[in-house]
């Protein structure tokens, strides 16, 4: 089993490197690369995307990803809350196509005691962000939720510090803790 963590956790590493030019760097008409400071939600989600309509199934929808970054979400100042690395481009996009009574977003390492934030640029714009909902876990809740757009990063505590996990989206009363 360790050998295939090991696999996942390298297919993800070259997956988010190929997708975000290494969390940062965009490219010009020339191919220079370009560094931004900043979380483009209008960026190609890493680790794709789905559309989900209230009632989905199977709930929860899980995605593996890889949190981390070189964007100091700290120095963005978008939010309470809102700390860590991120890559540059979203590490998934939640379309819900309708609204829903209730929505939970959260990460889970598949490193016990690995901390990660979650970052997430709701419909209509607004940022909000958690660190630690249970142990160093983030989740956030949606109640209700708006049909449009989740732009969804994971972070890290460190640039250098990339972690292994599953991001969940469900509609039950689901969290961190029931997966561990």
């Amino acid at each position: 089993m360790r050998y295939g963590r090991f696999a996942l956790a390298l297919a993800l590493l070259v997956t988010a490197v190929a997708c975000t030019g290494g969390g940062d760097d965009t490219t010009t008409d020339d191919g220079d690369a370009i560094v931004t400071d900043e979380l483009d939600f209008t960026a190609d989600a890493a680790f794709g995307g789905v559309e989900l309509e209230s009632g989905f199934m199977p709930d929860p929808y899980t995605v593996d990803v890889l949190s981390g970054g070189t964007v100091d979400v700290d120095a963005l100042d978008i939010g309470s809350d809102c700390r860590g690395y991120a890559a540059t481009a979203p590490d998934f996009r939640l379309i819900l196509s309708d609204s829903s009574a209730m929505i939970r977003i959260f990460f889970v390492a598949d490193e016990s005691g690995e901390d990660a934030t979650l970052i997430i640029n709701e419909p209509g714009a607004g940022w909000v962000c958690n660190d630690d909902y249970g142990g160093v876990n983030p989740m956030l809740e949606f109640a209700p939720a708006d049909e449009g757009t989740y732009d969804i990063w994971v972070g890290s505590f460190s640039a250098d510090d990339l972690i292994v996990g599953t991001l969940y989206i469900t509609e039950l009363a689901y969290e961190p803790s029931d997966v561990q």
